[in-house]
Formats: structure tokens, sequence, C-alpha cells
């Protein structure tokens, strides 16, 4: 095997396969480019896209030669340098088709001292591959003839200006924060003057100023991309937002970026004013001028309420000693209003009953469920 080779994919078979089934034909409509990560790649069949993809975007131009199909595309001079080592050919929906090795070959910028557009091929080996069922798009941009005449370059630069669908593979970072399409003049392409031959030099000048334009000439949409305006990024943004006041409940003893430990703490009202306008004073005045307090929720469990910041220390169970028995029993309530009434008598819910002047010891007992501790924060 040559050591320069290129391979279909298992995708790219599987498509022909579909299409050949439904009768249609897969739409082969980009090359891409790629440095393989830094090293050398093998083809394989099993890829779905190259190893580190460094620029893609339409097929050029394309020629069939008995058993082999030969297909070319273009990059810009002012392409980002990267060093050559992998290209892939795709579908029109994405799928990797074919996958090839090639030499090592420097894209240079003009930065660099060398100004040049770059030519890339791949050559394919169709033996086994019904062509009929496979229809390869070109980039109409390149199809003209330099000799030609003048009315036929405009004609073809016409078509391809009135392209809408993406013909310099714009990504979502150039349209992503564009609302609506920016549509008007191209930016860049000379103006073509019909009563003179144009030269050879004169046409890709034009063609590769309008080819370097990345500011969206064709009025591109967000949807085209696949990528979401700039309205509807904000409000997925917006509605994943954890709002100021929010408090949650985190394993870890770390306050995570943008909350606060619920421990009671004074913090500036200045510093925390977003929060400040959201609970103020509810859990603590603070100093009362440049501070307020955060809510303590340690050893604290949580009760709803419509008033924020309410606080009670809970209730307890006291223990007193029966007299008859000796044993201590639940005596919470009293008949006689506890100790504060005017009695001298007072009878328990168990009916033990005390006299005025007894030896009476009570202990306090708090109630809990099983419970397992977690940290709360408050998102600031």
């Amino acid at each position: 095997m040559a050591e320069f080779y290129t391979v279909i994919t298992t995708a790219g078979r599987e498509a022909v396969a579909r299409a050949t089934q439904a009768g249609v034909k897969v739409d082969i409509t980009h090359m891409a480019i790629g440095d393989g990560g830094g090293v050398p790649v093998t083809p394989s069949e099993n890829q779905t896209q190259l190893v580190n993809e460094c620029w893609r975007g339409l097929v050029a131009t394309y020629s069939q030669q008995g058993s082999k199909l030969i297909i070319d595309s273009y990059i810009p001079p002012e392409e980002a340098s990267f060093i050559t080592r992998e290209m892939g050919l795709f579908t029109a929906d994405g799928v990797l088709f074919a996958v090839c090795k090639t030499p090592e070959m420097r894209k240079v910028l003009p930065s660099e001292g060398a100004i040049d557009s770059f030519v890339f091929g791949m050559e394919l080996d169709i033996t086994d591959v019904d062509m009929r069922y496979i229809e390869i798009h070109t980039n109409p941009i390149f199809n003209f003839d330099p000799a030609g005449s003048a009315e036929a370059v405009q004609q073809n630069l016409d078509i391809h200006i009135a392209n809408k669908q993406n013909p310099h593979n714009t990504t979502a970072a150039h349209v992503g924060a564009i609302p609506t399409a920016q549509k008007g003049a191209v930016n860049g392409v000379a103006t073509l003057d019909s009563n003179k031959q144009l030269t050879s030099t004169q046409i890709p000048s034009s063609i590769t100023k309008h080819i370097a334009n990345k500011q969206n000439p064709h009025g591109v949409t967000a949807a085209q991309v696949g990528a979401y305006t700039k309205t509807e990024t904000n409000n997925l943004i917006n509605a994943g937002k954890v709002p100021t006041g929010s408090i949650l409940w985190f394993a870890t003893n770390n306050a995570p970026s943008g909350f606060l430990a619920c421990n009671g703490a004074n913090i500036s009202r200045t510093t925390y004013a977003g929060l400040f306008s959201i609970i103020g004073v509810a859990f603590g005045a603070g100093d009362g001028s440049t501070t307020f307090a955060l809510p303590n929720l340690i050893n604290k469990f949580i009760k709803g309420s419509n008033t924020v910041g309410a606080k009670n220390d809970g209730t307890f169970l006291t223990l007193l000693p029966n007299r008859t028995t000796g044993q201590n029993v639940i005596a919470n309530t009293m008949v006689n209003n506890a100790i504060s009434s005017s009695s001298t008598t007072y009878t328990t819910n168990n009916t033990s009953t005390y006299n005025e002047g007894d030896n009476i010891s009570a202990t306090k007992y708090y109630i809990q469920p099983p419970n397992i501790t977690l940290k709360a924060f408050i998102k600031y």
C-alpha cells in the first residue's frame, strides 16, 4: 500500500447503501483537513471524524479518471496556519464518507511572507462504489474559465453570492450572536466590468477576498448552522440561573462559586448588595448600617412559613418522677397550668399528683428523627 492513501469509511458505505435502497443520492459537499493532533495518522474505516480537524470547506472541483475519483478543495490564504496530516470527505448531513492520510505540509499565512492559496486533493478508489447514487456538489465560484468572458465570470459569481446555504462553512461562532441576518453587498468582491476581458490574475484575487470574508456575507442564519440566536441564548442562560437568595444544600464544606455558607455571619451590605436587596435584615440587621446577617441553618430544621426569618427554639418534653413508682414519666402538660397555677396541687397527664413544696426535678428532652448532615449555602 502507498504511504499516502484514502479509505472509504463504513459510515460512507452505509450511506450509499441507504441511498441505493431509497433510490436517492448521497450528496457529498465538503472537505476537511486536520493536523492529526500533531502526529501522523492511519486512516480507518471505522472513523466518524478527523483526529483533529483544522479547517472545513466546500468541495472546489472533482474529476473521474477510470476507477479513480479526484476531489479538490481550497483554503484561502488568511486561514490559520497548521500542518496537514489528514483529510476527510463529508456528506451534506455531516457523515465522514472517506478519510485520507496526507503528506506533512505547512499551510502558511500572508504575515509569514508567503501569500498563496492552499489547494489540496484526495484520490478515491471507486472500483466497488456505485457512482449512480453519489452526487458531488462543487462550489460554483470555482466553475469559471479564466480565459472566458466577463459575463460568464459575473454569472458564476452571482450564483455564488445568491447561495444562502452557508457556502463559506460559517460556524456558530461567527453567527451565534447575530439575532437577525445581516444582508447586503458582499465585501471584498471587485466590481466586474463586462466591457473588458478579465485576466486570470484579476479573477482569483477578487474570489480570494470574497472567500476570506468571515463576516457572514451571505446572511447565513443561526438556524442554518444549528446555533441559537443571541436572544435565545440569553433566555436559556437566564432560565438556568439560580436566583439570588436561593438556598441549596451541598455535600461539601466549601462554598461553591457564587454562594455563601448559611452560618449567621454578618456580611457587607455593599459588597453583597444584590443579596441584601433580596433578604434585607430578615435574618439579622448586623451592625445596623453597613452589614446584615446571613441565615443560620447550623443544627436547624427548616419549617415552611409566611414569614421569612422567624425562629423557634423548638418544643421539648420534660420527665418527672412518678410519686408512686419512682419512674420518670412524660409530664409536658399539667392539668393545673403547670407550676404557674395558683393551686397548691398539680396533676400530670398520668394522674400523678404533686403538692406545692415537693422536690420536683424535670429534665428537657428534644425528639429528633434519624438524620444526616449537609451544608446549606445561599446564592448571592
